[in-house]
């Protein structure tokens, strides 16, 4: 008999593939689908560049897909220092060297899950008095207070320990597991002491800000739920005895406490209904006794409190608190993509390069005149902002470059825009699949004449390239 197949995935940021259940989501995070986008949930956290700017109901976990869109292809650019391959996201705040969560993991890199989310490499480990103790006297005989296994091979990377007491070691995964099962009740399982959250978070350890699985699992307490109702009326008449609850003898719980029960026969009889037909509206003596005192006294019973709807709950992540210069947002408030609404019949633009170039890859030129580039272009200026219905076609993008990223079977073309007034105000790449007819013919001649659609819009920032340096020049005068 065959086995199962597994469900292999690849992260559109790291660019590497692992199975979509098992022990790869505690060690890469859970996988998160959103629109054409799937990524490991630690990808998201750990890469460097990545900002969570959004609500918690925006895009993925209050990561945009516009901001997950520019570091994937960010990532496409540089190189991981451990294997070599595009797609590294995640940078040493030692040293500045550049890996993926895949290589991190292997190389015994280190991986903070709180604050800022410091990455550190395997080489510039955060060290303390009592971790420099354990590198050089590793413990001997050591085991692993969770699964009661020896620890064979000791290393930081390979065992997490509590720093509030100090009092045993455990394996790593046997840590990620208990970590992610236990959710908000965790602790030390030495001390009990609650700071051990934050600790393991610092020894790379995710620990979500959620309820723990037990809680969680559907029907886990619907023992709690049964009642075992009786007939509680001092005169039963039914003859099955005060627990039968069938037929024209239906037992009636008590509206207020439901707790208490009575026959509806009994009840038609103690409460002097005509007929057993007529609504019976049943409350217990002891409910009806507590309503009465409090008629009495003037006071109202509180209100019932509401239940919200349960969310996931979100990891917060702080910064990364980039340069202005970096920065590829304004200060205003940012919505998600998944706010944004298309219209399905959007006009469609013609894209057309100012200058010759290269029909292989075209790119702003590095040396440039003033007296040729101080102007914008002499067509009309046009935007194609999210929020807004597309413009008519004769209104004109700049072309910016071209270009192909490794294995990534898309083609990019990168476009200045201007505001009405012809003033750069960024750059916007557009992203066509390699089999898209429009690109089939990727000669300059083609490029004139192509045309785009408000789904080729891959993401924005605010690097004005050439007209950046022009403008600086201008102000100079």
């Amino acid at each position: 008999m065959e086995s199962a197949s597994v469900e292999m995935l690849t992260c559109d940021i790291c660019r590497k593939a692992s199975c979509a259940s098992g022990d790869d989501t505690l060690i890469y995070g859970e996988w998160k689908r959103h629109k054409n986008l799937t990524v490991h949930y630690f990808c998201l956290l750990m890469s460097t560049n990545l900002q969570q700017r959004g609500l918690d109901s925006s895009g993925i976990l209050g990561f945009l897909v516009r901001d997950i869109r520019k570091e994937a292809a960010d990532a496409q650019k540089r190189i991981c220092y451990y294997c070599g391959a595009p797609g590294a996201s995640i940078m040493c705040v030692t040293c500045g060297k550049y890996f993926d969560i895949v290589c991190s993991l292997v190389n015994c890199c280190t991986l903070q899950f709180y604050g800022q989310f410091h990455s550190y490499c395997g080489e510039c480990p955060p060290m303390d008095e009592y971790r420099q103790q354990l590198v050089d006297q590793p413990p001997r005989g050591a085991v692993c207070d969770i699964c009661l296994e020896p620890i064979v091979s000791f290393g930081l990377h390979t065992v997490v320990f509590p720093e509030c007491c100090r009092l045993g070691f455990v394996h790593n995964m046997c840590m990620r597991r208990y970590a992610i099962s236990s959710g908000y009740y965790l602790v030390c399982i030495w001390c009990r002491s609650s700071e051990f959250r934050d600790s393991i978070r610092r020894q790379g350890i995710f620990v979500p800000d959620r309820d723990a699985e037990w809680e969680r699992q559907k029907n886990a307490y619907r023992e709690l739920h049964r009642r075992a109702i009786r007939c509680d009326e001092e005169e039963c008449l039914c003859s099955h005895g005060r627990v039968y609850n069938k037929y024209t003898w239906f037992i009636h719980a008590c509206q207020v406490c439901g707790s208490r029960g009575a026959h509806a026969r009994c009840l038609a009889q103690s409460m002097q209904l005509r007929t057993v037909a007529e609504p019976i509206e049943f409350k217990c003596s002891d409910c009806q006794e507590v309503e009465n005192n409090l008629a009495e006294s003037e006071l109202r019973p509180l209100p019932t409190p509401s239940l919200e709807t349960n969310k996931e709950d979100i990891v917060a992540k702080e910064g990364p608190h980039l340069p202005a210069s970096c920065s590829s947002e304004t200060e205003a408030p940012v919505f998600s993509d998944d706010e944004m609404d298309w219209s399905l019949n959007a006009s469609y633009v013609t894209v057309i390069p100012k200058h010759r170039r290269s029909p292989e890859r075209f790119s702003a030129p590095s040396q440039v005149s003033m007296s040729s580039v101080a102007s914008p272009p002499q067509t009309e200026a046009m935007e194609l902002e999210d929020s807004q219905p597309q413009t008519p076609p004769d209104k004109l993008l700049e072309l910016r470059e071209s270009f192909n990223c490794p294995d990534e079977p898309y083609f990019y073309l990168v476009v200045y825009e201007f505001d009405e007034n012809g003033k750069c105000k960024g750059s916007c790449t557009l992203r066509f699949d390699d089999q898209d007819p429009r690109i089939k013919d990727r000669s300059e001649e083609a490029l004139r004449r192509i045309q785009i659609c408000p789904e080729d819009v891959w993401f924005r920032n605010k690097d004005c390239g050439i007209y950046a340096i022009v403008d600086k020049g201008m102000q100079n005068l």
